[in-house]
């Protein structure tokens, strides 16, 4: 999803890793590849119950113990406000060039 208007442009991305650490890696990667401002993320794989994999140049909006939702940002210029970080659902509001946005990760698990 790419956001543009006379003032600001803001690049996002949704992924589910599926709890998988070499999908991790590759989002790490990606993310300087792709130049993403923000990336929304569902089941990320996590060590000793963090996320890991991401250089500290990303911020990490996740819950603390054994997330399964939350938000990487790489864009210094955004400004992120975390208004609710729970284990499936994280909600921020970020600023970038005056303009604001509510954005909102909400992991759905499948039941069968």
């Amino acid at each position: 999803m790419v956001f543009r208007n006379n003032s600001c442009f803001l690049s996002c991305g949704h992924l589910n890793l599926n709890h998988c650490r070499r999908a991790n890696v590759q989002l790490a990667q990606d993310f300087i590849r792709f130049n993403y401002d923000i990336v929304s993320v569902n089941d990320p794989y996590f060590w000793e119950s963090k996320v890991t994999e991401f250089s500290t140049g990303i911020r990490k909006y996740f819950y603390d113990y054994k997330p399964l939702a939350g938000f990487l940002v790489s864009n210094p210029d955004i400004k992120v406000f975390p208004l609710k970080i729970l284990k499936k659902l994280v909600a921020i509001e970020i600023e970038l060039s005056g303009e604001k946005f509510l954005m909102i990760s909400v992991y759905c698990p499948v039941y069968k």
